[in-house]
């Protein structure tokens, strides 16, 4: 019975091996086994293809017009610190020697200062008051971060402290910084083109600066508004630390004195009290001249009449 069993096993082993390996010649191949985690290919016609290749061509040649060359345009935009240096090149020069008048209106007083102003590069500053009567002979005197002022009728010398230097010069609505101009733009802030905007019938680039780290400034941020021409400013925003917009500066009425086209009137706004407002106008201007070194001094600037 066994042998039988065996027999018949043998028998089936070799019949299959005849189905699968003694097939006639003219019977089609049997189709290659395909894994059924991976689909077959599909392939894309001839004319997909070619569309497909003509719609990327068309889209690069879109994108290379509607695009800006960025590598162009940043060469063509000017440097910010250039333009900074330039701006102080216009208003200070490498020297000059001003008279101003400082008109301070509250909603209680109006009064006018006239005063003389010397600033020899970017650390020496000296401003004598000339009138009225009651405040004649006040002097400030800034050498690099100091800044004095000197009472007459108290014949007394005050050294201001950096933490005063936001305070209000003369009772105006400009600081004693924006006066004397302790602090330097490009030396003291980092500077970058937000936009090119017309102000005031100029052309102007829209500058942001935010002050560097332990800089001797006492805003949280500057927006200056600078004529595409020649870097003159036509407009201020000054932002307190907490970054509230506290104060307006606008230029107007430009005027030649020498080499130098400036803006000869000066207009404060405070946005904190809107009844008040500052207005510096120039005078006189002479640049770049020399001024001897003798007259920032201490003993000079109790030295009055």
């Amino acid at each position: 019975m066994k042998m039988k069993l065996l027999a018949l096993s043998v028998l089936a082993a070799a019949a299959a091996i005849w189905f699968f390996n003694f097939r006639p010649a003219s019977a089609p191949p049997l189709p290659a086994a395909v894994p059924a985690s991976v689909p077959a290919p599909v392939q894309a016609s001839p004319k997909a293809e070619t569309v497909s290749a003509e719609s990327t061509l068309t889209d690069q040649k879109t994108a290379a017009v509607n695009a800006p060359d960025t590598a162009q345009a940043a060469e063509a935009r000017p440097d910010v610190k250039e333009l900074l240096t330039q701006m102080d090149e216009v208003l200070r020069g490498q020297s000059h020697d001003m008279t101003v008048v400082l008109h301070v209106k509250t909603p209680r007083w109006e009064r006018d200062y006239k005063i003389r102003v010397w600033m020899k590069g970017v650390d020496y500053t000296f401003a004598r008051v000339l009138e009225p009567s009651k405040s004649e002979g006040q002097g400030f005197l800034r050498i690099q971060s100091r800044l004095w002022q000197y009472l007459p009728s108290a014949e007394r010398t005050i050294l201001i402290p950096p933490s005063l230097m936001l305070d209000d010069f003369m009772g105006s609505d400009f600081s004693n910084d924006d006066f004397v101009k302790l602090s330097y733009l490009p030396r003291d802030y980092d500077a970058s083109i937000s936009a090119e905007e017309k102000i005031g019938g100029f052309d102007c680039y829209r500058l942001e600066l935010i002050p560097k780290p332990d800089a001797p400034v006492t805003y949280g941020k500057l927006v200056v508004w600078l004529r595409q021409n020649d870097s003159a400013p036509v407009r201020w925003d000054f932002f307190n630390e907490k970054l509230i917009h506290i104060r307006t500066l606008e230029y107007s009425d430009f005027k030649t004195f020498g080499s130098h086209e400036i803006p000869a009137v000066w207009k404060m706004s405070n946005h904190k009290d809107k009844d008040r407002s500052t207005t510096v106008t120039i005078q006189e201007a002479v640049f770049d001249q020399e001024i001897s070194d003798s007259l920032f001094t201490k003993s000079n600037l109790e030295k009055y009449p």
